[in-house]
């Protein structure tokens, strides 16, 4: 969102997210996020759907993909989804976004985010010139990847943590402590965490 509307500015450019945190951003305290989420991808040039390790393993990734690329054939608009990997290999992609053409964005390497802001620059009518485009970039890009190897390395440290966490142990190993649990149901089967 950052890179975005910085290179374009937001009168040009206007980036919407449900975890947005800013104010007047995502989706309102109380509000029901399947209509936000319905408004935004109706009216949406295009969606880019970020694919990160974390991302994908939310089920929903891929349920607003659908609803974006859905939304777009119904409008007979062309490639509205947009798949943009960080820190995945492309081998990683769910099936559906493997067939369209995705951008890599954690690198500046051909296929990478660079040839994402070049199209939407096209799409804007070509907004910067071919050297204020350069040379913005330029200036921009480092500080853009510097922030997402930080993002995906304190990703990465989470999920080694989890993996440390063995899947049970002896209740003596937590002797006089305190511990919850509770009983889930895992393919109709009960499961206990």
């Amino acid at each position: 969102k950052e890179l975005l509307e910085d290179l374009f500015g937001k009168n040009h450019v206007r980036v919407d997210f449900s975890s947005d945190q800013e104010a007047g951003g995502g989706i309102p305290p109380g509000a029901e996020w399947l209509p936000w989420i319905n408004q935004r991808i109706t009216r949406a040039d295009k969606t880019y759907v970020l694919l990160t390790p974390s991302s994908m393993k939310k089920p929903w990734v891929l349920w607003e993909s659908g609803a974006a690329a859905g939304v777009a054939l119904a409008a007979k608009r062309s490639s509205a989804v947009v798949p943009i990997t960080f820190g995945i290999p492309d081998a990683d992609v769910p099936g559906p976004l493997r067939a369209a053409q995705l951008v890599r964005g954690d690198t500046a390497d051909a296929g990478g985010i660079l040839r994402l802001l070049q199209d939407l620059n096209l799409a804007l009518d070509g907004l910067l010139t071919d050297v204020v485009f350069d040379s913005t970039t330029k200036a921009r890009l480092p500080a853009f990847f510097t922030k997402v190897k930080a993002v995906l390395d304190q990703s990465k440290s989470f999920e080694e943590l989890l993996v440390s966490v063995p899947p049970s142990f002896s209740a003596n190993g937590i002797d006089d402590l305190w511990a919850t649990s509770y009983q889930f149901s895992s393919a109709g089967d009960p499961r206990y965490h």
